[in-house]
């Protein structure tokens, strides 16, 4: 359960925040706009919101997939909208003196240096996915590691809550090689420097 908890969260914080990047990027106004309310938010932990979640979404999975997903989108968000924002300018111009048009630019030269800043974003998000979601386990759920953790504390078990701790660590440290793998062999011939994490 906490797997696809983190899964779901994760998917949708990427689907939502890498477009939304996009937009930011192309609009400078809609960029100053929004920069208050994005400034402001990113500085709210998403456990403060969960009893606004709980009351609006009550203790089901929405919930917990809500805490996934603000955990989760900034960090995916502002990478992004870095990479796309600070694309070399010699770049750019030499594009323009090819006659590329602003569509070619985008995806032949913007996309491919903002990749590296992406795939970051997004290994950073996975890891703050499953600390977000242990949380959210141990406030409101009836199964999942969180819960797992927290009920063996009510019955002091702490061999149980070590075990939970070993599994927590032992999920990210899987995934984050998963995922590795995965950008490794789907976007080799954009990462030749490694990601700008450290891959």
């Amino acid at each position: 359960m906490s797997l696809l908890r983190v899964v779901q969260g994760f998917l949708l914080a990427a689907v939502i925040s890498i477009p939304l990047a996009i937009v930011l990027t192309a609009s400078h106004r809609m960029r100053i706009l929004s920069s208050g309310m994005i400034e402001f938010f990113r500085h709210v932990p998403p456990l403060a919101l969960l009893p606004l979640l709980i009351l609006w979404l009550g203790i089901g999975e929405s919930s917990k997939i809500a805490i996934v997903f603000l955990a989760t989108v900034y960090p995916i968000f502002l990478n992004a909208l870095m990479g796309f924002s600070e694309v070399d300018g010699k770049l750019v111009e030499m594009a323009h003196q090819y006659g590329l048009s602003k569509k070619q630019i985008f995806l032949h030269v913007t996309i491919p240096y903002a990749i590296p800043y992406i795939v970051s974003g997004l290994r950073i998000g996975l890891g703050y996915s499953w600390r977000s979601l242990i949380g959210a386990e141990m406030i409101a759920a009836s199964s999942g590691i969180g819960y797992w953790i927290l009920d063996a504390q009510t019955m002091a078990r702490s061999d149980i809550v070590i075990v939970g701790i070993i599994v927590i660590g032992l999920c990210g440290i899987i995934s984050d090689a998963l995922f590795r793998w995965i950008t490794h062999r789907m976007l080799s011939r954009y990462m030749t420097g490694g990601d700008v994490y450290g891959a």
